[in-house]
């Protein structure tokens, strides 16, 4: 064999060694950005208390059809709500503002309110979960972004970076008051679970999956 040929060899070995690598000791490599960020917030949420109520990727019914809320913690001191932003660059956002802006090198890209979004997400719980409960509205974005400028008054609204979110989320933990007791959290959770996505009409996914995209293209 040529010199050549050992060397394409030999950089073709390494390359599948570490393909190995990544598959075996890090399960979530070939995930989509989305399921990362998501599996992110589990990790959080299961550090703090192994024992929890969490929902991923429900369809939740609104007015125009559903909407989907990637992250549900059902818990004694109320229900998390969370939105994964896998966005790189710098953010910048206010609370009440329509649009947020994020800035990578010359490049400017405005994006809908993810807060707003999730309050959407809110409103569509409160409608079928009868219960007076307390609701955190909690904007969650990739560690390889900066938020450089965030204007937020509400104390149940939290925008931060992968990195932070146990933290914060601890800090609710240990200065809330519960307000539901074990059987209150069952039947939330119980209720909620119909709409988890293996339980929903896939044509109601279907439809919900054209609307986002049609809204894509239209912010393009």
């Amino acid at each position: 064999m040529s010199y050549g040929g050992i060397v394409v060899v030999i950089v073709t070995v390494f390359f599948i060694v570490i393909l190995l690598i990544r598959v075996l000791y890090d399960p979530y490599a070939f995930a989509s950005k989305g399921e990362y960020g998501e599996h992110l917030i589990l990790e959080a949420i299961l550090k703090l208390s192994p024992d929890n109520k969490i929902l991923q990727n429900l369809y939740i019914p609104i007015r125009n059809g559903s909407t989907e809320i990637d992250v549900v913690w059902v818990s004694r001191k109320g229900i998390f709500v969370f939105e994964s932003k896998n966005y790189g660059g710098w953010i910048f956002g206010s609370e009440n503002s329509e649009q947020w802006m994020q800035i990578i090198y010359d490049d400017r890209r405005q994006f809908y309110n993810p807060i707003k979004q999730n309050n959407t997400h809110i409103y569509a719980l409160r409608r079928i979960i009868s219960k007076d409960v307390n609701y955190y509205n909690i904007v969650v974005f990739s560690n390889r972004c900066e938020i450089k400028e965030m204007n937020i008054k509400s104390n149940k609204i939290f925008v931060l970076n992968y990195y932070y979110l146990y933290t914060i989320i601890e800090e609710i933990w240990n200065s809330s008051e519960d307000v539901l007791d074990d059987s209150d959290v069952d039947g939330i959770y119980n209720l909620l679970s119909k709409y988890k996505a293996e339980n929903v009409d896939p044509d109601v996914i279907e439809e919900h999956n054209r609307y986002v995209q049609s809204k894509a293209q239209l912010s393009e």
